[in-house]
C-alpha cells in the first residue's frame, strides 16, 4: 500500500500512526511513500500531514511575483498492489517510461522501460506484457517477455514497433495511442499501468524554426499560473478545463507553465487537445549557492521529468526564469549546467530552453535555446521590438 500526493506547499511531513514517512520539499512535484510496514490491517490507522509553506532557504522559488500558497491543494492517491507491482517510488512517477528511439512514415521503434518492486521474499516468476493500443482500442503493438524478479527493484526493457504510425500533431491532430504494461503471475495480473502515448519529434531550426514531426509549426503561446479565483493553487478540473477552453478559442498553440511545475491535469488536457508545454523548474530571480539548494534544485527537475516523461505536449524543458534580478545573488552557471546535464541523463527527447531578461550573460549560453522576455507597452515603450530581438540573437 502506497500513498501518493500529487502536491503539498512547500515543506511537508507525512506520518502513519506516529511513524515519519518522509519530508518532502518543494510544493509543485508529486511524492509518494510506502505504508505497508506501518499499517495495523484490520484495525484504525492515522495518517497525519504537516505542511508549511514559509519561506525556506534551500526551496526555489526564493522570489518571485506570484503568491505561494500552502496545504495540500492536489488530489491524493491511495495505491493498493500485489505484493509484486510496478514501483510508483521511483520520484512518485509512473514506473513505466516510453522512448520513441525512431520515427519513419512506415515505422516508429518505442522502449518501454518498466520499474518493477517486489516485495515479497521469494522470487517472482512473471510474464511482463507491453501492448499499444491505437484510438480505436486495437492492439497494434506488443511484447511479452519472461522476468524473474527477486526481492527488491527490477528494470525490465521492452521494444515495440508500430507499423505506419499516426502522429501527435498538435492541434492539427492530437493523435493519442495508449500504452500499457502488465506484470502477469500464471494466470492474474498482478499490476499494470496505463499511459498516453504521441509520437511525434521536436526540434528548433535556425533557419525554419520551431519543427513538430520535422515540418515547421507556429507557436502562439500564453504563460499560465496555477492559481484560479478565490481557490488559489486548490483548483477543480471544471476550473482547469475552462482554462483550457479560453486557450483554445484563443488560438493558442503552446503554454508555458510559469513558473513552476503543474498538474497532472493540465498535462493530460493539453495531450488530448494538441496544446505543446513548456515546463521549468522554478529557478526565479536569484538562486542560493549552497549544497542543500542545489540539491533540491536537481531534486525538483528530476520529479518534473520523469512524472511528466509520457506526455506528449511536454516538449520543452526549462531551467530558469530571469535570474539576476535579485541583489547579490552569486552566478548560476555551475548550478545550470549541473541541472543540464540532469535533463541530458534522464530525456535527450525534447529541448532544453530558458527565459532570461538579461543579454550578454554566460549562463544564457547553457541551455540550447535560449528565449528573451520582452515587455513593450509595460516595462518599456512599444516599438523597437524587431531590432531588439536581432541584437539579441547576435550577441
Amino acid at each position: 500500500m502506497f500513498i501518493r500526493f500529487e502536491a503539498a506547499s512547500l515543506v511537508s511531513k507525512t506520518y502513519i500512526n506516529g511513524q515519519l514517512l518522509g519530508e518532502h520539499r518543494g510544493g509543485f512535484t508529486a511524492f509518494c511513500y510506502e505504508l505497508t510496514p506501518y499499517l495495523h490491517f484490520g484495525a484504525s490507522n492515522e495518517l497525519r500531514v504537516q505542511v508549511d509553506n514559509s519561506p525556506q532557504g534551500d526551496i526555489p522559488p526564493l522570489s518571485g511575483d506570484f503568491n505561494v500558497d500552502g496545504g495540500i491543494y492536489r488530489p491524493v492517491h491511495l495505491i493498493v498492489t500485489d505484493p509484486v507491482c510496478i514501483s510508483p517510488l521511483n520520484m512518485a512517477s509512473p514506473g513505466v517510461y516510453l522512448s520513441i528511439k525512431s520515427v519513419t512514415d512506415s515505422d516508429a521503434e518505442i522502449q518501454v522501460k518498466t520499474l518493477i518492486s517486489n516485495g515479497a521474499d521469494a522470487a517472482a516468476d512473471l510474464q511482463v506484457k507491453a501492448q499499444i493500443q491505437d484510438a480505436a482500442g486495437k492492439v497494434v503493438a506488443s511484447n511479452t517477455q519472461p522476468a524473474l524478479v527477486h526481492s527488491g527493484t527490477a528494470e525490465i526493457l521492452s521494444a515495440l514497433s508500430l507499423t505506419s504510425p499516426h502522429l501527435w500533431n498538435g492541434r492539427k491532430d492530437p493523435y493519442l495511442y495508449t500504452a500499457t504494461v502488465a506484470l502477469v503471475r500464471g494466470n492474474h495480473i498482478a499490476d499494470a499501468v496505463t499511459q498516453p502515448l504521441g509520437v511525434r519529434t521536436v526540434a528548433i531550426d535556425e533557419e525554419k524554426g520551431f519543427l513538430l514531426n520535422g515540418q515547421p509549426y507556429p507557436i502562439h503561446g500564453v504563460n499560465r499560473h496555477q492559481d484560479w479565483g478565490s481557490q488559489g493553487w486548490a483548483a477543480s478540473p471544471a476550473n482547469y478545463d475552462t482554462d483550457a477552453k479560453l486557450m483554445l478559442d484563443m488560438g493558442v498553440t503552446a503554454i508555458r507553465l510559469t513558473h513552476y511545475p503543474q498538474s497532472d491535469y493540465i498535462h493530460n488536457l493539453c495531450d488530448h487537445n494538441g496544446i505543446l508545454l513548456w515546463n521549468e523548474v522554478s529557478l526565479v530571480n536569484g538562486i542560493h549557492d549552497t549544497p542543500e539548494f542545489g540539491a533540491n534544485a536537481e531534486q525538483q527537475l528530476r520529479e518534473l521529468i520523469l512524472q511528466r516523461y509520457n506526455h506528449p505536449s511536454a516538449a520543452f524543458w526549462g531551467l530558469f526564469n530571469e535570474l539576476g534580478n535579485t541583489r547579490n545573488s552569486p552566478p548560476p552557471d555551475t548550478l545550470l549546467q549541473r541541472l543540464k546535464s540532469v535533463v541530458q541523463e534522464l530525456d535527450q527527447s525534447r529541448l532544453i530552453v530558458c527565459a532570461s531578461d538579461h543579454t550578454k550573460q554566460t549562463y544564457n549560453q547553457i541551455p540550447d535555446h535560449p528565449c528573451f522576455n520582452n515587455y513593450p507597452g509595460w516595462y518599456s515603450r512599444f516599438g523597437g521590438l524587431k531590432s531588439e530581438i536581432e541584437t539579441d540573437s547576435k550577441e
